[in-house]
């Protein structure tokens, strides 16, 4: 228990489990510390913990977690939080129903850090809305763009690869390279569809067609893949559609993340 407490601050993951019956809340360590509290905090004072929710974020969770407890919905959400030090923070917070006898008995959850993480994707959008801007504006640059964009590619540590509008591949980052064993020469004009890349293509494709009938960006989670060399593991992905200054799609970025510690961790909590 101790080995896993340690695993959960250096990773910034904690757990905790609400009883549906009681309307008693438990959290791990972590999760206090994430929250910038004593374990003397009142956990069970919901108010005051949805206070620490940032006021676009704190009715998103509120209805989440009452959907949970009265639905059995679960949900997964990117929010941001203001701890009691002041230090704002991007979190994941999963919250999954437990059911018996078809009824809600309680909602296990996790708790983790993801500041850094979209923190980067956030870099990534400026820089790519800063290179669209470029090429929209002088086309005797574009050899330089390509260049800039290339080089951001290879020093992001998150998966990219870009589609076009018709599924063939026309980026393919280092960190996709390295996760899925595919070099870019042999990915890049091929269609997503026709590609052996060790995971659910078909789950890709749904994603990616239904981000081209919204035209929102949308999240993949859990996808299973085996490269060819034998590694395995699970990946999740955020699709954004690319839009041109006419609002037409030209094509979608794929960002993802190995998830396989965070798989790891999960199943440890699981069964602490």
């Amino acid at each position: 228990l101790r080995l896993l407490e340690e695993t959960q601050a250096l990773s910034r993951f904690g757990g905790w489990e609400y009883d549906v019956t009681t309307g008693g809340m438990t959290w791990s360590n972590e999760v206090y510390r994430l929250f910038g509290v004593e374990k003397d905090f009142d956990v069970n004072d919901i108010r005051k913990t949805m206070s620490f929710y940032t006021q676009e974020y704190a009715e998103i969770v509120s209805d989440a977690f009452i959907n949970a407890v009265q639905k059995g919905i679960p949900y997964d959400l990117d929010v941001q939080i203001l701890p009691a030090n002041g230090k704002r923070l991007w979190v994941r917070t999963m919250g999954t129903p437990q059911l018996s006898d078809g009824k809600v008995t309680c909602i296990r959850g996790n708790f983790m850090d993801i500041t850094e993480k979209k923190s980067m994707e956030i870099e990534l959008q400026l820089a790519n809305d800063m290179l669209e801007q470029r090429v929209s504006s002088r086309t005797k640059e574009l050899a330089v763009t390509n260049r800039d964009m290339n080089q951001i590619l290879s020093s992001i540590a998150s998966m990219l690869f870009v589609i076009d509008k018709d599924g063939r591949v026309n980026r393919w980052n280092k960190a996709a390279e390295d996760i899925l064993r595919e070099p870019t020469v042999s990915i890049l004009g091929q269609d997503l569809r026709d590609l052996n890349l060790g995971l659910d293509s078909q789950q890709l494709t749904e994603g990616m067609e239904k981000c081209r009938q919204d035209l929102q960006p949308m999240k993949l989670h859990n996808l299973h893949y085996e490269s060819n060399d034998g590694k395995e593991g699970f990946l999740a992905f955020n699709i954004s559609p690319i839009l041109a200054e006419s609002g037409q799609l030209e094509g979608f970025l794929f960002l993802g993340d190995d998830i396989t510690d965070l798989k790891f961790l999960e199943s440890k909590l699981s069964q602490a």
